[in-house]
């Protein structure tokens, strides 16, 4: 993990989609957040010291592996990525299969907030790299929605504090819903129990989808947070 200083940063922009605006500043504490995604492998062992395996105590589905593109597949009575996928991001995982993961090593998803944060550092950067467009040496471009590659694979693209994988690949879960700007911490969008949109972060750079920048908000209805999908991975934060 990465630890993120406290201190200041501007939190979307002006000039792009309605709800990246308007730019402010918002102050976090410090925290610490996942260098890279997490991966196919270890979201499998993950699956393996879960009692329900795939699904949750009450039956909440944690990961889709029934899904055509699930490269995480029951082999001999154990859970196992795929041969040749162990090192990419775990795809169709759920938001609460994201969740669970974070929390059964001590951690949590982290908030949008945090996510730009850690993507942007403090100058305002459009892309976690800086402003020049995505190329071959900061960023995978896909060829359909669940084309990834090696979680780190991807070093020229890092954010201003070192983090990998942030636009590279798959967009990311966090726990925020999606709320009007300012953003306001206090304001119950961090509740991850209530019922509502939420924001994934980060995203493929794929023709139509792409490419994204380091303030985009995909909105994601609470009918498909319960579900995964071939293109949203994620990573973990916690305290700092």
């Amino acid at each position: 993990m990465i630890r993120i200083p406290a201190g200041a940063f501007t939190m979307g922009r002006a000039g792009g989609p309605a709800n990246e605006a308007p730019p402010h500043t918002v102050r976090l504490p410090a925290f610490w957040i996942d260098q890279r995604l997490v991966t196919q492998e270890e979201f499998a062992r993950f699956l393996n010291q879960n009692p329900a395996g795939p699904r949750g105590p009450r039956g909440e589905r944690y990961f889709d592996e029934d899904d055509e593109d699930a490269r995480i597949h029951l082999r001999g009575g154990r859970w196992t990525a795929d041969p040749g996928f162990e090192r990419n991001p775990a795809a169709e995982a759920s938001l609460p299969g994201a969740a669970a993961y974070c929390a059964s090593l001590g951690k949590r998803l982290p908030s949008e907030a945090e996510w730009e944060r850690a993507a942007r550092g403090g100058d305002g950067r459009l892309y976690p790299w800086g402003n020049a467009p995505p190329s071959p040496e900061t960023v995978h471009f896909a060829r359909h929605h669940g084309d990834a590659g090696p979680v780190g694979s991807r070093p020229a693209g890092a954010s201003p504090h070192g983090v990998l994988d942030m636009g590279a690949f798959l967009s990311e879960w966090t726990r925020s819903a999606h709320r009007p700007y300012p953003y306001r911490a206090e304001d119950g969008r961090e509740d991850l129990s209530a019922e509502a949109d939420r924001v994934l972060r980060g995203g493929l750079t794929l023709g139509q989808r792409g490419p994204r920048t380091a303030t985009h908000r995909e909105v994601m209805s609470p009918r498909r947070q319960r579900a995964g999908h071939a293109y949203v991975g994620f990573r973990c934060a916690k305290e700092g």
